[in-house]
């Protein structure tokens, strides 16, 4: 026959007890972590950024017949920077979201 004692049964209760406590502060401290790493991501500037009164004025290009974002920046970029970034640029400069000209648009170059 096994004896039990009351207290042996009630450490294991508060055993428990402090290992959901763990779980609820752990769960807690992660949701809070992962909120602020989501609020840290989507708080950036995604608009155009704002001409500072000391950068130079932009070029202005007017989009013709078969012009495409590559062939202006091939042609408007400086010679050492790589082309994909020039046009992200150039996209960014006119609030554009995609890649899509039209004939007769003007864009503003970097």
């Amino acid at each position: 026959m096994v004896y039990r004692s009351a207290f042996q049964q009630e450490t294991v209760k508060n055993r428990d007890k402090q290992f959901i406590r763990f779980l609820v502060v752990f769960c807690f401290i992660a949701v809070l972590f992962t909120f602020f790493a989501i609020v840290s991501v989507y708080a950036g500037s995604d608009g155009p950024e704002e001409a500072s009164s000391s950068a130079k004025p932009a070029n202005t290009v007017s989009v013709e017949q078969g012009d495409t974002l590559w062939s202006i920046a091939a042609i408007n970029k400086p010679q050492h920077q790589d082309i994909r970034l020039y046009i992200e640029e150039i996209k960014k400069l006119n609030g554009m979201k995609s890649s899509m000209l039209r004939e007769g648009q003007s864009l503003q170059l970097p």
